[in-house]
């Protein structure tokens, strides 16, 4: 979509600068908004160059490393709690 600087020059009126740098502004402000717009909407240049393949793998099962070793948690857990497993307080410690 082209931008039509002379339609939103009178956004700029009470900016103290030439007339080129509020054009420069418009067109600036216009990329940026643009480019969220392309970005919400998969049309950024950098999403269409991404295969389909490549975008599916983030669907694709983990191979993460599954650890049955929960006892860190556990430990962390049971740190945090007093002999009767009741919460410790600031106090107590």
């Amino acid at each position: 979509m082209p931008l039509e600087i002379e339609k939103y020059m009178p956004f700029m009126e009470g900016l103290e600068l030439p007339h080129a740098q509020k054009e420069d502004f418009l067109r600036v402000v216009w990329g940026l908004m643009e480019s969220c717009v392309d970005q919400a909407f998969g049309m950024h240049p950098v999403q269409q160059a991404k295969s389909e393949a490549q975008t599916s793998r983030l669907h694709a099962p983990s191979r993460a490393v599954d650890s049955n070793h929960i006892s860190i948690a556990n430990s962390f857990t049971r740190a945090g709690q007093s002999a009767d497993g009741g919460l410790t307080t600031d106090n107590e410690r």
